[in-house]
């Protein structure tokens, strides 16, 4: 019994000792998700974080987090309302030096990558973006272009 009083008497106390930000969940998740690298969206009021770059084998996915810049702006913001042939050919690529990787189809033939993106009108996170394309050669400068969004990068990918 004296034990259990030693242990829960210094778990609060470590606890007292600790800034209330290791306890968040939020704050836990904000600092998991840095940035790899950020554009400005066309529209105002967002800013497009490239928060993820994760290679599997001959495919890279990346995820782009859309964050509220500016409270003010409250308004609903469509990136792109469809994902056709021209803007598939485009609009939606990564470039590594000269070379231009195109995002990867499924077996249907549709691009790996939301079929339109619209941004909420308000809140801290506005929309989430992903697509999957081939892989480039690792260590290689990529940039990824994304209609009405300044380009995104550079950053690069590592082999597994």
């Amino acid at each position: 019994m004296k034990l259990r009083t030693t242990v829960t008497s210094l778990s609060l106390l470590i606890a007292a000792m600790l800034p209330l930000s290791c306890f968040s969940q939020t704050g836990a998740a904000d600092a998991q998700q840095s940035s790899l690298a950020s554009g400005l969206v066309a529209d105002g009021g967002a800013s497009a974080e490239l928060t993820s770059v994760v290679k599997t084998g001959n495919r890279v996915t990346i995820k782009v987090r859309f964050i509220e810049t500016d409270p003010e702006i409250n308004k609903i913001s469509v990136l792109y309302s469809r994902l056709d042939k021209s803007a598939y050919e485009n609009d939606f690529y990564l470039l590594a030096g000269d070379k231009k990787y195109l995002l990867l189809k499924d077996s249907a033939g549709k691009p790996l990558a939301p079929e339109k993106l619209v941004l909420a009108g308000k809140g801290k996170l506005r929309g989430i973006w992903y697509g999957t394309f081939p892989a480039p050669p690792a260590g290689e400068s990529l940039m990824l272009f994304l209609p009405n969004i300044e380009p995104l990068g550079p950053f690069t990918t590592t082999d597994e």
